[in-house]
């Protein structure tokens, strides 16, 4: 036996097994439609998980831009607050 021929038993009987598995999980007996359904619902969540994914971008972005403004007005009750405390001292 060689080494093509080899792999491709291997192949074949992983592809069995995924097929006798789906046939079990499913209880749909031809492998085509069980193959088809499988690959139909994997496109689906893929499609889902790719929106999902740009949805959260966005959101992201959305945040780290309010995080920037929060820390802007941050610095500048930081500094104000500076200025009041000098203020203070030089009024006692």
């Amino acid at each position: 036996m060689t080494v093509s021929s080899s792999k491709a038993c291997r192949e074949k009987q992983c592809r069995d097994h995924v097929n006798k598995s789906a046939n079990l999980e499913s209880g749909i007996t031809t492998p085509k439609f069980d193959k088809v359904a499988i690959l139909t619902d994997a496109i689906r969540t893929v499609k889902l998980l790719h929106e999902e994914t740009s949805s959260l971008t966005s959101h992201n972005g959305e945040l780290k831009q309010k995080i920037s403004e929060l820390k802007a007005e941050k610095n500048a009750l930081h500094d104000e607050k500076h200025v009041l405390v000098s203020e203070k001292e030089k009024i006692k």
